[in-house]
């Protein structure tokens, strides 16, 4: 009677142990720690050969930690609105999908200006200043554009707030934070 338990015992253990390695092999592991670290080696071995690690060539840039496609695009273009033209050249469906390490292509494009996305003119610049200190702490409800406004007189002010205050994204600021306004 206790072989035929060791026995059974026997039998269900080695299903498990089959089940487990296999789901191990049919299973892609995505990115493990190996790979990330061999991806970061191969990068900063590249930049060892070239003397920057976070370019290939013009016409590429390696994506490092913290990066996001507004931040490239205000580096190469000097206009973090040609983040649309990174995104279409590296066929990105979505935009915060950029990884550590990914090699995207930078397209020979000009700067891009502000625009409203429409036909219709953009808004002008007004005189109806509410803040004129130089910070302000974000309330509920509080976005960049409108701070811009209130602070300036003009909502396409907002990437000098960003910038002053090292805003990695812009849809992104917390009630209570206390925001730098340049006035230069």
């Amino acid at each position: 009677m206790n072989l035929i338990r060791q026995n059974y015992l026997s039998i269900i253990i080695g299903v498990l142990v089959v089940i487990v390695a296999a789901s191990f092999l049919i299973t892609p592991s995505k990115n493990s720690e190996g790979e990330r670290q061999s991806i970061l080696d191969k990068i900063l071995q590249r930049g060892e050969e070239t003397g920057t690690p976070d370019e290939t060539s013009a016409g590429s840039y390696i994506v490092k930690e913290g990066d996001h496609l507004w931040a490239i695009a205000e580096e190469r273009y000097g206009s973090g609105y040609n983040w649309v033209d990174i995104a279409e050249a590296n066929n990105l469906s979505n935009p915060d999908g950029i990884e550590i390490g990914m090699e995207l292509i930078l397209p020979d494009v000009a700067a891009k200006a502000a625009t409203t996305g429409s036909t219709m003119e953009a808004p002008a610049a007004t005189d109806q200043v509410s803040i004129t200190g130089d910070s302000y702490v974000v309330v509920k409800g509080d976005h960049l554009w409108g701070i811009a406004v209130a602070a300036y007189g003009d909502g396409y002010q907002w990437p000098k707030i960003a910038k002053a205050n090292n805003v990695k994204n812009p849809n992104w600021i917390e009630t209570g934070m206390t925001l730098k306004l340049p006035r230069e």
